[in-house]
């Protein structure tokens, strides 16, 4: 077990516990605290300003976090294109880094995140996973590197925060899907987002309906894309094409914490 999984596994303990660590206290920021930074709508009332949002840490290192949206926070399509374009040429990429981001944060709360160097893979971990469970694929080569401001979290990266190295790993690990699990804001559901809204607990967070929510990787096939569903597992085998409007989007970036404490005094 490596000791950032072991780290994260304290994020499940903290939920229960609902400790929120805002940017006042930003020095002293942990793995598995919240971060509250920036404001977007999330009760889908335009009558009432824009409510804080509030971020899980990732990742702690040379004073910056990597903080995630602790919900679900909207929808949109990866790209108008039928086939998987990559990340670098992607719709919801350049949706994140302008509109998105102009809207989530100040100019002043935008020079606290961090400019962060991303490698795209290919999907050589669904091709390995479908091949050991005998069923379709088609490999898609795509690799990309770009530089952004907010973006999504890979397949790659998911399995390294579970502490694993397979998707076989991950959906055979209750904790590593219960880490993974997300609901989503009123905003989000009523701007399309799936949304679980029966009995079985495994799709559920805190006796809430979890949410799909989108990765940067393509999936299995080429017109597919990796999402985590609703159990906190890693899937891309219903999310048939990259323009669907029901999976939400959980926007992850780093912070400069030195300037994050600044900015609240």
């Amino acid at each position: 077990m490596t000791k950032l999984y072991t780290l994260l596994v304290a994020i499940i303990l903290l939920l229960s516990a609902a400790v929120s660590v805002r940017a006042e206290g930003a020095a002293e920021v942990q793995v598995g605290d919240y971060l509250v930074f920036g404001h977007y709508d999330q009760d889908n009332n335009k009558r009432n300003p824009a409510e804080p949002v509030e971020w899980q840490v990732l990742d702690v290192k040379d004073g910056k976090a990597m903080i995630i949206s602790r919900h679900g926070l909207e929808v949109c399509q990866y790209d108008r294109l039928f086939y998987y374009p990559t990340w670098e040429k992607s719709q919801v990429r350049r949706w994140l880094n302008s509109t998105f981001l102009n809207k989530i944060f100040t100019a002043e709360e935008q020079a606290c995140v961090e400019i962060t160097h991303l490698v795209t893979l290919d999907n050589s971990l669904w091709v390995d996973y479908r091949k050991a469970t005998g069923r379709d694929y088609e490999e898609v080569n795509d690799v990309c590197e770009t530089d952004d401001m907010l973006f999504l979290l890979s397949t790659e990266e998911v399995l390294q925060l579970c502490g694993l190295s397979t998707i076989q790993e991950q959906l055979d690990s209750a904790e590593a899907k219960e880490m993974m699990k997300a609901t989503p804001t009123r905003h989000a559901e009523y701007a399309g987002a799936f949304v679980y809204h029966g009995s079985v607990d495994e799709f559920k967070l805190d006796g809430v309906g979890c949410c799909w929510w989108m990765l940067r990787s393509p999936g299995h096939l080429r017109n597919h894309l990796a999402y985590v569903g609703t159990g906190g597992n890693l899937n891309s085998y219903f999310y048939t094409d990259v323009h669907r409007l029901d999976v939400c989007i959980r926007p992850v970036c780093w912070v400069n914490l030195a300037a994050l404490q600044a900015l609240s005094n």
